[in-house]
């Protein structure tokens, strides 16, 4: 299970990078997209491992004052990057977004056919397939902008796939952090290693 939805997840690494690497970057290399998406990339890592080890109790419940505190606070550090970047570059367009958009869309929605056709044992977790092709429906909604922030859109739409998931079923037990937390780390690698090749560029 964990190495198919891997190598789902590294779909989707190949299609952004696909989609942007076409192009040529004009926005600068921004330090503070660069170290804030890393420090998301480990909060998250590291709050839905200890979600999943809570699963059972009410310290991991969607519900829990401290998880909806989490969840409002990464949401809006979230928001806060698309619009840095937007601010950088308003007019910019990734050449191939509306490929992306359809690519991420066709990756999610055989990522649900696959957990649907294993009839795994999810109990009353098996609305997770409903709410992750409700994300690819809308997966071309993220193609709008300069690439930095195409990349970032897809950041942000993952991070709502594991709120939904989260408030859908109560709580993130590991067998729905094993599906949602390749998707979403896959997708902040590419948004880091985007700041990075752009650093890379300015210093040559």
């Amino acid at each position: 299970m964990r190495s198919v939805m891997g190598r789902l997840a590294s779909v989707l690494v190949v299609l952004a990078l696909s989609g942007c690497g076409t192009v040529k970057f004009v926005e600068d290399y921004d330090v503070v997209l660069d170290q804030g998406l890393s420090d998301y990339q480990g909060e998250m890592a590291a709050f839905m491992a200890r979600m999943a080890a809570l699963s059972g109790s009410d310290e991991g419940k969607y519900g829990n004052a401290d998880v909806q505190a989490f969840y409002a606070r990464t949401s809006a550090e979230l928001q806060t990057f698309v619009e840095r970047a937007e601010a950088i570059d308003s007019t910019g367009k990734c050449v191939t977004a509306d490929y992306l958009g359809r690519g991420i869309k066709s990756v999610v929605e055989r990522s649900a056919g696959f957990i649907d056709a294993q009839e795994l044992p999810l109990g009353k977790y098996t609305s997770v397939t409903e709410i992750i092709r409700s994300y690819g429906e809308g997966a071309d909604e993220v193609s709008m902008g300069n690439c930095t922030v195409v990349i970032l859109k897809v950041v942000q739409d993952n991070h709502g796939v594991v709120m939904e998931l989260h408030k859908t079923n109560g709580s993130l037990p590991k067998v729905i952090v094993d599906i949602a937390g390749p998707l979403l780390d896959q997708s902040a690698r590419i948004a880091i290693k985007n700041e990075v090749l752009k650093k890379t560029r300015g210093d040559q």
